[in-house]
Parts: structure tokens; sequence; C-alpha cells
């Protein structure tokens, strides 16, 4: 019976063994299973970040793009401006700052609908066909190299005069409008 007890324990011994090398082999499986699982989730956890970098990378590209384009060398003979739902304002600040001339009354542009096109032709030229609804004054100079020297913008309506003055208090001076700053100038010459 010691020896039928010997060789029982030596099965229930050899069993738990195999067993648990077969719970061993299966935990291994197990454990890789997770963590192939685990390392799949953040394989796609930065797919999606750098789809969505990617993404916001495209938007601010199209969000970003340059809304006017002025190209050529000479201003009293040939450029071409390219805008892109730009503001009137916003194109005579650049003409302003590219071509070296003044501008009176830019807030009287403000209004109104971007602008979206392609215009060749002199900076003169351009300046009357995007001013071509508004009352304005383009003062000429062979002086500056673009060939003006002012753009005073008097209102955005046709054919509205500038606002009146309020009168003089004792202690200040009128205050000047654009038709002033007009015979102003042209007193000077």
């Amino acid at each position: 019976m010691r020896q039928q007890l010997k060789a029982m324990r030596s099965k229930v011994v050899a069993a738990a063994i195999e067993f648990n090398s077969r719970s061993v082999r299966t935990n291994r499986k197990a454990t890789i299973h997770a963590d192939i699982h685990e390392l799949m989730g953040k394989i796609m956890f930065y797919m999606r970040w750098a789809i969505f970098a990617v993404g916001c990378a495209a938007m601010l590209s199209v969000v970003h793009a340059e809304p006017l384009k002025i190209n050529g060398d000479s201003p009293r003979k040939r450029i071409t401006v390219t805008m892109e739902n730009t503001k009137m304002d916003s194109i005579l600040k650049s003409f302003s700052e590219v071509y070296g001339f003044e501008i009176k009354g830019i807030e009287n542009t403000r209004q109104g609908d971007p602008i979206s096109a392609s215009i060749t032709g002199s900076l003169r030229d351009i300046l009357k066909r995007l001013l071509r609804n508004r009352n304005y004054l383009i003062v000429y100079s062979s002086q500056n190299t673009s060939g003006v020297e002012k753009v005073m913008i008097l209102d955005s309506k046709r054919g509205v005069l500038p606002a009146k003055t309020k009168k003089a208090s004792r202690n200040r001076p009128p205050e000047k409008t654009l038709a002033d700053e007009f015979r102003a100038y042209f007193e000077k010459k």
C-alpha cells in the first residue's frame, strides 16, 4: 500500500507539474496576447493623433492662405494684384506700406464685402478700379516711385458730403474734416 501511495503521489505530482506547465504556457499566451492588444491600442492612439495633427496642419494652410499678393516691380507701368477674400481697408493699407503713399479716410472703406479678384495694370488704374464706387481723390506725384502721393476717401457712399464740423467752443478749435484737409492741401500748392 505504501508503494501504491508513493505511485499515486508521484502521479499526482507529475499531473500537477504537467498542469502547472500547461497553465504557464496558457498564461504566457494570455500575457503575450494582452501585450499585443495593449501595443495595438497604443499604436492606434498615436495614429489617430497623427491623423488629427495632419488634418489641423492642412486646415491651417487653407486658413492662412496669403490674402493679398502684389507682383511686379514697376507700379507706374504694370503690376498684378491677387486678392482672396480681402477687405478694402486691408488692400489699401498694404498698397500704402508697399508703395509709400498716405491714405486719409480709410475708415470709410471698412464696410462692404471682401474682394476676391486678380487685377493687372498700373497702380493708378488699380486704385481707380478698386475705389470706383466711392467718393475719393488720388494725388499724383512725380517724386514718388509709385506715382501716387496720397489717397483721400471722403465717404463710402457715392455723392455723400463729408460730415459737418461741430461749432467751436471758446476753448477748443473746430475739428478738421477731410474736406478741410483737401482745401488745406491744395492751398499749400
